[in-house]
């Protein structure tokens, strides 16, 4: 089972990393909506409080588990850097 990981590297190679699996399927699950309670525009609640919630109904759903890792964790896992760019100017 090949996994693409091309955070360091050409985003256009995860279709073939996909199709060099012995057997690559797509499963869709379509999940049921917000309510309107829970978005930015029906209440107060901010954007970010609506994306981690949105962020976490998809990692239910993937069976996902949290860890304690940053971003800037992930980066240095998946990448080998923290995630910034520099400015060559």
């Amino acid at each position: 089972m090949f996994h693409g990981t091309t955070a360091g590297g050409l985003k256009c190679l995860d279709p073939l990393f996909f199709l060099m699996n012995p057997s690559p399927i797509y499963t869709v699950q379509i999940l049921e909506k917000l309510s309107g309670l829970s978005t930015c525009r029906d209440s107060n609640e901010s954007r970010f409080h609506v994306a981690n919630q949105v962020q976490g109904e998809l990692g239910k759903a993937l069976e996902f588990e949290c860890t304690k890792l940053t971003r800037r964790d992930k980066y240095l896992i998946l990448a080998g850097n923290e995630g910034m760019v520099t400015s060559t100017e």
